[in-house]
C-alpha cells in the first residue's frame, strides 16, 4: 500500500511501509502494526540501542550514553558499556560517586558508609560517629560503659563506670 501527494502517482513502498514519500519510498512515514520507523525513516520491528519506541516512532534517548530507555525518553534503564547508571540522577557516568560502588552496571549506593569497594559494596571508611568492622560494615561507636571487642560494643563490667580497658572489662578508668 502507498500514499503520495499525488494520488495519481502510485509506487510501492518498501516492505511493511503503508506511506512513503513521494520523491523517495525509501523514506517510510507510516508503518504496518507492530512496525516502529527508526530514525532511517525505515520500518523496524525493534528500535536500536539509544531508542525507544513512541507513538509509532523510534526515538532517541536524551540520557547521554544511554543504551536503554523506556517510553520516557527521559529516564535511561540501562548505559552503554562502559557506563554506569547513576539511577539517582538519571545519568550515565564512567564512575561512580563517592558513596556508591560499581555493580551490574549501575551505581548502587554503598551501605551506610562514604566509601566502599566495588562489587562487594564492603565500606572502606564510615561517617563520623560510626566505627570500620573486620566484615566492612559500619557499627554506631561505643557508648559511654562500654568498650570496643572485636566488632562489638562490650558493657563495662563495673557499676557506674564510663570508660573501662578492651579487652578486660573489669579494669575502669573513670
Amino acid at each position: 500500500v502507498q500514499l503520495n501527494s499525488n494520488p495519481f502517482i502510485c509506487s510501492e513502498c518498501e516492505p511493511h511501509c503503508l506511506t512513503c514519500c513521494k520523491n523517495n519510498k525509501n523514506k517510510c512515514l507510516v508503518c504496518e502494526n507492530p512496525f516502529l520507523i527508526d530514525n532511517n525513516m525505515s520500518c523496524t520491528v525493534d528500535c536500536k540501542d539509544g531508542y525507544t519506541p513512541v507513538s509509532g516512532k523510534c526515538a532517541p534517548c536524551e540520557v547521554d550514553n544511554c543504551k536503554s530507555c523506556d517510553s520516557n525518553i527521559k529516564t535511561c534503564e540501562e548505559c552503554q558499556a562502559p557506563f554506569l547508571l547513576l539511577t539517582d540522577l538519571l545519568k550515565c557516568l564512567i564512575k561512580c560517586p563517592d558513596g556508591y560502588y560499581a555493580k551490574d552496571g549501575k551505581c548502587v549506593e554503598c551501605n551506610n558508609c562514604p566509601t566502599c569497594l566495588d562489587v562487594s559494596g564492603r565500606c572502606t571508611a564510615c561517617y563520623e560517629g560510626y566505627f570500620l568492622t573486620t566484615f566492612g560494615t559500619c557499627k554506631t561507636n561505643c557508648v559511654d560503659g562500654q568498650v570496643r571487642v572485636g566488632d562489638n560494643c562490650v558493657n563495662c563490667t563495673v557499676d557506674k563506670c564510663k570508660h573501662c580497658d578492651s579487652p578486660e572489662v573489669e579494669d575502669c578508668f573513670e
